[in-house]
């Protein structure tokens, strides 16, 4: 069992119950993840992230019509949590977008159906400090 000086705390926003149900279930076995929040929408993490320590942010890309989303989510989770690292999980990007996301403050950036493990050792890269690019956004 990892130590508190070594867990890393995940939080997830996506609009779809089943991915943040499987995402949580698959951090929950991971001896040095913490899930330490799920949110279903861009207002409801603005709203109540700041009384969780989230290290990591797993951030859907897309949410629901009507809702803040992308570049702009980033920037305003970064303006209130300069040391949030975020981790977009996307289905389609393209180059100009996937820029706009570093743009704004993202640490990394993770196709839909990277395998959980991957995306698990991407969530300890950029705590680490590092950034992450899916290799499959690059030579899809």
């Amino acid at each position: 069992m990892a130590t508190a000086a070594q867990t890393i705390r995940v939080s997830l926003l996506d609009d779809h119950t089943l991915v943040r149900l499987g995402l949580a279930r698959f951090i929950e076995q991971q001896p040095d993840l913490l899930l330490a929040g799920s949110y279903a929408s861009g207002a409801e993490t603005l709203r109540d992230l700041g009384p969780t320590r989230t290290d990591v942010l797993i951030l859907d890309y897309a949410l629901a019509p009507g809702d803040i989303s992308g570049p702009e989510l980033i920037l305003t989770l970064k303006q209130q949590h300069p040391t949030l690292s975020i981790i977009v999980l996307t289905a389609s990007i393209d180059e100009t977008r996937m820029f706009a996301c570093f743009e704004a403050g993202a640490s990394g950036i993770a196709h839909k159906r990277l395998p959980l493990p991957e995306l698990m050792d991407a969530i300890r890269m950029i705590h680490g400090g590092q950034r992450y690019v899916d290799p499959s956004l690059i030579h899809p």
